[in-house]
């Protein structure tokens, strides 16, 4: 009988522990995604060789990728491994030079370099950026739920008419938490 007390206690014990919930897991997600967006830049009016001034601006939504907007909530760090741009589907009957550039990032501006952007266009230049202060206002932007990001492009260009398209490419690790 003592035997039998004992099994019987020595059961209902391990049956219990095995009832129990096991504490759930919390896991991480690492993912690595290129998020690209086009500024457009057409302007139609001959300057007849004057130098004409523009400003195009456009978004980053960072929502429109299906894995952030999935962990929007969990994200733990946002790490920006390249921020890169090019011109594309340049069209003048001029050789167009772009200068004294400024792109913005949100508050965060920085100097472009002048680009002829035909030989930009013919060469396919990509241009990396890897000012620190613009790739840690983009991070923090994406840290703190901000989904959305403004770019703004100014430039003047040394004629018209024009057309090119400026093509970023953002390279994003995020890593988030999940339930």
């Amino acid at each position: 009988m003592k035997y039998f007390k004992s099994f019987t206690l020595l059961i209902l014990f391990a049956f219990i522990l095995s009832s129990c919930d096991e504490e759930d897991e919390i896991t991480t997600v690492d993912f690595n995604q290129t998020i690209t967006t086009t500024l457009n830049v057409d302007l139609p009016d001959d300057s007849q060789g004057v130098p004409a001034t523009f400003t195009e601006v456009n978004t980053i939504d960072f929502s429109t990728v299906q894995q952030i907007q999935d962990n929007i909530d969990d994200i733990q760090n946002a790490e920006i491994d390249a921020l890169s741009y090019e011109i594309d589907n340049y069209s003048s009957p001029v050789n167009v030079m772009a200068s004294n550039a400024t792109l913005s990032f949100d508050n965060t501006t920085i100097q472009l370099p002048d680009i002829d952007l035909q030989q930009a266009d013919n060469n396919n230049s990509v241009f990396p950026i890897d000012d620190p202060v613009v790739l840690a206002a983009i991070e923090n932007a994406l840290q703190s739920n901000n989904t959305v990001t403004t770019v703004t492009l100014n430039a003047t260009l040394s004629s018209t008419p024009v057309y090119f398209e400026v093509i970023f490419y953002l390279d994003v690790t995020v890593t988030a938490s999940g339930d």
